[in-house]
């Protein structure tokens, strides 16, 4: 019989964590681009732009890993910044506005785990 393969905590909660990210991100990612579709506007793209950042930052969390994790750490800093600077210059979008919460607690949480890898990788 196939042993099973062992993963440590921390890396699972990446590996669930980052997933979801992808998959929130994706949604929003989607929902920009049908809005594209409609009337390109400048803005849209954007946010499609901030979205697809957060799907790469996201991909980075799910590896676990020491250079992967600063990487996203910065995607996702990043990521606060810009959303921020969009909504300060476009006021009305409630998508952007609705989603720049989770961004900020995965950046969050990138920082705490660039803090642990660094003692125990």
């Amino acid at each position: 019989m196939k042993e099973q393969r062992e993963i440590r905590g921390d890396y699972f909660i990446d590996r669930l964590g980052g997933w979801t990210e992808i998959l929130l991100a994706l949604t929003a990612f989607g929902i920009t681009l049908t809005r594209l579709k409609s009337e390109p506007k400048g803005s849209d793209i954007a946010l499609a732009v901030m979205f697809a950042a957060e799907v790469l930052g996201a991909f980075a969390i799910t590896r676990s890993k020491l250079p992967f994790m600063r990487v996203a750490l910065w995607i996702f800093s990043l990521r606060v910044l810009c959303g921020l600077a969009y909504m300060s210059v476009i006021h009305g979008d409630k998508l952007a506005r609705s989603t720049l919460g989770f961004p900020v607690v995965v950046a969050i949480y990138c920082w705490s785990r660039v803090r642990f890898l660094r003692t125990k990788p």
